[in-house]
């Protein structure tokens, strides 16, 4: 049974549910998609990454960490949907090309927070930054950038110069054409190209995801005066 079937079931839970300060859509989604753990190792190995949390939060260093992720994890958004896509022959769109981009951005800068104390292990997705930001900016947003091709750069420089020489618009337009048939084979390369890290993207998505979770967790059980449960054989 998923929680978010057995809140209907189970009187006060719903109370505990809402109760945790979970900080993003991805967060929340699998908090309520979560199933009962049933296996011993699985329950201790979910109570050791809350104990994790919980020793970060003994100190201000580590609640200031805890904060910085929690502040990151803000703005976490639910792209499952674009990374699923990554493991097609889809062509992106500026948009979508834009959203794994920032997404990518984020993880990178979650990874060595998360890595510290082994609250998460997050997958490597400098490939996927270089790829969408030849530049090396590192800014969030995306644009099918001069450094892509020369070729594209030099179409766009005759555009602009043309224009601001007056030259007539069908000479503006044939250049135009021109750059917008580079522009859609570099966004078909760089599909393509994406498609090789789409496992990558969908485990970091999901750590993210749990990462809040397990945070809001520990801080519950403190907030809460909540104790770690004692697992038991039974004879």
């Amino acid at each position: 049974m998923r929680l978010k079937e057995a809140i209907q079931h189970t009187s006060g839970l719903r109370c505990v549910v809402e109760g945790m300060e979970i900080c993003s859509s991805v967060g929340r989604r699998m908090l309520h998609e979560m199933t009962w753990l049933g296996e011993e190792s699985a329950i201790t190995a979910e109570h050791d990454r809350i104990a994790s949390v919980l020793r970060l939060l003994e100190t201000e260093a580590g609640r200031d960490r805890t904060e910085t992720i929690r502040r990151k994890l803000a703005l976490l958004r639910d792209i499952r949907s674009t990374i699923e896509r990554t493991g097609g022959n889809c062509v992106f769109d500026d948009i979508e090309l834009f959203e794994l981009k920032f997404f990518a951005l984020l993880a990178e800068e979650l990874r060595p927070l998360a890595s510290q104390g082994h609250l998460a292990e997050l997958p490597e997705l400098n490939g996927v930054v270089d790829l969408l930001d030849p530049e090396g900016n590192r800014l969030p947003h995306f644009f099918v950038y001069d450094a892509y091709s020369e070729e594209l750069a030099t179409l766009r420089k005759q555009i602009k110069a043309r224009k601001q020489a007056g030259a007539d618009e069908s000479q503006v337009q044939e250049l135009y054409f021109r750059s917008v048939e580079i522009e859609d084979r570099i966004r078909e390369r760089l599909s393509v190209e994406l498609r090789k890290y789409h496992e990558a993207l969908q485990q970091a998505l999901d750590r993210m995801g749990w990462l809040d979770v397990v945070i809001a967790k520990a801080m519950q059980a403190r907030d809460w005066g909540l104790t770690r449960p004692a697992i038991t054989q039974d004879t």
